[in-house]
């Protein structure tokens, strides 16, 4: 037996031709406001519910009754969901910088994280929209030449700490994350 896949698209698209977007989610979303702020500040008092169902029901009717009114809603709310997403992106990012309050960066690493967190959101943005085109500024890009060098310069200062390194001491690798273990601690005072 064959049968056929779902179709998302296909479903949203009948969604949006039996008029749920431009009529029952607007609906949805001023009947739940509106009831919900009648509810909290019990306006007509502790046993009002019946009546606050009525009059979020009739706002709700008249404010899809304005079509222009659910245009200019429909236009608003996806621009501010998507500003909320980003504002949590960049709090998530935030939170990785500052982690729990003991252990986070402070001082001018902190300052120095949250502006390059600052950029690399303006520069998704603006590439994601469009706005910059694809990929990476041509100055970030590394050519094999480049890349060659950058091996080299770290294989020769290996070559040289190991060579000055005294016998018995610890290893390059263990003073390496010594030092960038304390380093947030050093910049931050």
């Amino acid at each position: 037996m064959v049968s056929e896949g779902f179709d998302f698209n296909a479903f949203m698209g009948t969604l949006d031709q039996i008029g749920f977007y431009t009529v029952a989610l607007p609906f949805l979303l001023v009947f739940t406001i509106i009831f919900a702020l009648l509810e909290k500040i019990k306006l007509f008092g502790d046993k009002s519910r019946k009546f606050n169902m009525l009059i979020a029901l009739v706002m709700a009717f008249l404010m899809i009754r304005v079509q222009s009114l659910v245009e200019t809603m429909n236009n608003f709310l996806p621009q501010v969901s998507f500003l909320a997403i980003v504002f949590i992106v960049f709090l998530l990012l935030l939170g990785i910088l500052i982690g729990p309050s003991e252990n986070g960066w402070k001082g001018i690493p902190l300052f120095l994280g949250i502006i390059v967190t600052v950029g690399v959101i303006i520069y998704a943005l603006l590439t994601s929209s469009g706005s910059l085109g694809a990929g990476l500024p041509s100055w970030l890009s590394l050519t094999t030449q480049d890349r060659n060098l950058l091996i080299g310069i770290v294989l020769f200062f290996l070559f040289v700490w190991f060579v000055v390194a005294e016998p018995g001491s610890k290893s390059p690798w263990k003073k390496f994350g010594d030092y960038l273990g304390d380093l947030p601690g050093e910049l931050g005072k």
